[in-house]
């Protein structure tokens, strides 16, 4: 998390020696014959914003890891977390004494959503991460506990909340760049204007924010907007 330029270099810094330890460490294990393997896992906005120091982890991912992705897969029924989904059914299914369903997702949900497959308008409103489709299952489970089935309406209506749940996922991977007061002002300028916007339009918001703002001019002087909306975009 970012509080200080002091102690997020030093997090960094941490963050960096950690997995050279655990590269040292598994290198012993290996030439002693032992039997063990040490797995180190960090976010990816994390080195993403490790600056110099990221190029020396960068190559250290690159010979010894593996990036986690679940977005280079093609949307589709075969997508590997709606598979996920279809296979929670299934268990589910059983363990309350079910016919398990042999397509639960045509079954449970609609065919298309606002124009949209069903697997595109989930996968692309969760940002393709597990955790963000679980829980909007699980808000429409919790406000219509009576609804047997995920329905065009019911994915509708959890849309607010969802959107709302998404937005603090959002904060806590920027927390990883930015202070909790700058990520306030982000928001406060985000919030003020259309969704759709160029460069030039939302550097003007972030101009006229910075007039009234100590926390906004703080930011903008170590960052500027086109790095404020690169990690956004990310």
């Amino acid at each position: 998390f970012y509080h200080t330029p002091e102690q997020h270099r030093r997090d960094q810094r941490m963050v960096r020696d950690l997995l050279f330890s655990v590269e040292l460490a598994n290198n012993a294990f290996r030439k002693g014959g032992a039997d063990i393997h040490v797995i180190a896992a960090v976010r990816s906005e994390v080195i993403d914003n490790m600056g110099a120091l990221g190029q020396e982890v960068d190559r250290l991912v690159h010979d010894c890891g593996f990036n986690i992705s679940w977005h280079h897969a093609k949307k589709s029924q075969q997508h590997p977390l709606i598979q996920i989904i279809r296979q929670k059914i299934n268990s589910s299914e059983r363990e309350n004494g079910a016919p398990e369903s042999e397509d639960p997702i045509s079954i449970y949900f609609p065919r298309s959503v606002n124009g949209e497959n069903i697997e595109t308008f989930i996968l692309d409103r969760s940002f393709y991460k597990p955790r963000d489709i679980v829980w909007r299952l699980s808000i429409a489970q919790k406000l219509f506990p009576t609804e047997e089935t995920f329905s065009t309406d019911v994915l509708h209506e959890t849309e607010i909340e969802y959107s709302a749940k998404l937005w603090d996922e959002v904060r806590y991977e920027l927390s990883a760049t930015y202070s909790s007061d700058e990520i306030d002002g982000i928001e406060s300028v985000l919030a003020g204007g259309p969704s759709g916007f160029d460069l030039h339009q939302i550097e003007n918001r972030f101009d006229a924010s910075e007039r009234r703002s100590p926390a906004i001019r703080s930011l903008l002087a170590r960052r500027s907007v086109r790095d404020i909306l690169s990690d956004l975009y990310r």
